[in-house]
């Protein structure tokens, strides 16, 4: 539906043409593990890398499913998007197995799922949010399994599940809230066993990210206001954290009004996850004598529970609401399936669902940021440009036997200024960078005050910008150039 709207189709689509950088991070690093274990090359920012390991802010962790399917069956564009779309569809039959919905409730599923523009973007893409989208409804599904056939091997499956996305996602640890009651109406002792669990892997996560994750530009996670209860008195904490929920909420409430007014995605996003959260409070609301309804309502208030955390969450940890809010999408995808299992009378909560996404995703609007949309389409002019790079990488020996990493690494520049334009360099031609390099992503400040101490080996820079004219007034030595990016080799 993505590709027809446009008039093409999914073989059209060319990885390198998007304007989302992070696919060229995450491609690019399970390309480098398949084919060395790990990149051989830094990822990060600003020239940081890992303690302990050479992959970028989100570690290995989030790549594993990847990187074993990718051993399998090879590496190329098409990859990842074959392996999100094969991963969402078997998440899909393991909830129908469960669920069992009847053919209404599936048509209303389908229609609701395909209207909701972020997962099928986000299923054609490098990006490995779907693996999250998946797993949350894995969960649920074997949680509604074990509402009708308890089995503990599918509580340890939950909770090992439940462990590996806290360290790719840290807020997906609201999901143990499932194993957790699941447990505890059968063996209140085993609960010990599910709490220990949510412990570990929060210390888990905390000497992943220490060890094993490169730092990123800024802090993307708000801890002041806890650092505050840590190191100053009760009501000094109590006061900051007032003022953080003040400060976030004002902010929540005017990306709302961004999504209902303008359409903004991280508006969008907002506003259908306050919308799932009132539908999904309604069903609670209404008392029903059924006894199938009655055993089913402890996973709905359960569901409803952790849309509250997710939203807390946001509030306290996220800076601002614009990073904070594409996580809120994964809450809405999970609350989708809970919905369908509740449906109302003539489909109404899934009808206003339908035509939310309807408004929101699909109506043009002159405020609305293509970027999150468009599709990544061939190109004739760009294909010749990208064959001309893969000709100068391909020249490029990747030292595997060396110890200096930053021999194999490629600082990126992403934005640079000249005397009158502004420029961003064109990332898409790195994913012709060699087997193994790493890719490290650095802003224009601080290559203006570290240009004569810069590590990486190679610079990517826009054509024409600031750090091309330093560059070539120093005669440092150009290993390739085209109208948009060149290429330096500084030592």
């Amino acid at each position: 539906m993505l590709c027809a709207k446009d008039g093409k189709i999914v073989t059209d689509i060319y990885l390198p043409n998007s304007e989302w950088n992070d696919e060229l991070i995450y491609y690019k690093q399970v390309e480098a593990a398949i084919n060395y274990g790990e990149p051989i090359g830094y990822y990060g920012y600003n020239e940081s890398h890992a303690e302990v390991s050479s992959f970028a802010t989100w570690g290995p962790a989030v790549l594993i499913p990847w990187i074993i399917l990718g051993k399998l069956f090879g590496w190329h564009f098409y990859s990842p998007m074959l392996a999100n779309l094969f991963f969402i569809m078997c998440s899909f039959g393991i909830f129908a197995i469960s669920a069992k919905p009847n053919w209404k409730q599936t048509i209303a599923f389908l229609f609701m799922n395909v209207l909701f523009l972020p997962l099928p973007r986000y299923i054609l893409s490098s990006m490995p949010e779907v693996y999250a989208y998946g797993f949350s409804v894995i969960i649920l599904s074997l949680s509604i399994s074990c509402l009708s056939r308890f089995k503990w091997y599918k509580i340890f499956l939950m909770l090992a599940l439940i462990m590996f996305l806290t360290l790719m996602r840290p807020y997906m640890l609201a999901l143990i809230l499932f194993p957790g009651y699941l447990v505890w109406k059968k063996n209140k002792l085993a609960e010990i066993g599910v709490v220990a669990c949510g412990l570990g892997s929060v210390a888990a996560y905390v000497v992943y990210t220490n060890k094993l994750c490169a730092d990123y530009f800024l802090d993307s996670v708000n801890l002041i206001w806890l650092e505050t209860f840590l190191n100053n008195r009760f009501s000094v904490g109590v006061e900051v954290l007032y003022w953080t929920l003040v400060k976030s909420v004002k902010e929540y409430i005017f990306t709302l009004s961004e999504g209902i007014f303008y359409r903004i995605p991280r508006g969008a996003y907002c506003v259908t996850f306050v919308l799932v959260f009132i539908l999904l409070f309604t069903i609670v609301l209404k008392r029903k004598k059924d006894d199938e309804y009655k055993k089913n309502l402890n996973l709905l208030w359960i569901t409803v529970t952790t849309f509250l955390g997710m939203f807390f969450a946001v509030l306290l940890f996220y800076p601002q609401t614009q990073p904070g809010a594409k996580h809120l999408v994964v809450f809405v995808f999970l609350g989708v399936f809970v919905l369908i299992m509740w449906p109302s009378k003539f489909y109404i909560r899934e009808f206003l669902f339908a035509v939310c996404c309807l408004y929101l995703f699909f109506i043009p609007t002159e405020y609305a940021q293509d970027f999150y949309y468009d599709m990544p389409y061939y190109s004739k002019n760009e294909i010749d440009e990208y064959q001309y790079w893969e000709t100068v990488f391909d020249a490029l020996e990747a030292d595997n036997q060396g110890s200096d990493y930053y021999d194999n690494t490629i600082a990126w520049i992403m934005t640079d200024y000249g005397s009158d334009a502004y420029y961003v360099t064109p990332f898409g031609y790195l994913y012709a960078a060699p087997e193994g390099y790493g890719i490290n992503c650095c802003m224009i400040d601080y290559f203006l005050q570290n240009y004569e101490q810069l590590q990486s080996k190679y610079v990517f820079v826009s054509a024409g910008g600031n750090v091309d004219s330093i560059y070539t007034e120093k005669g440092i030595k150009e290993l390739g150039r085209t109208n948009s990016a060149v290429l330096y080799q500084i030592r």
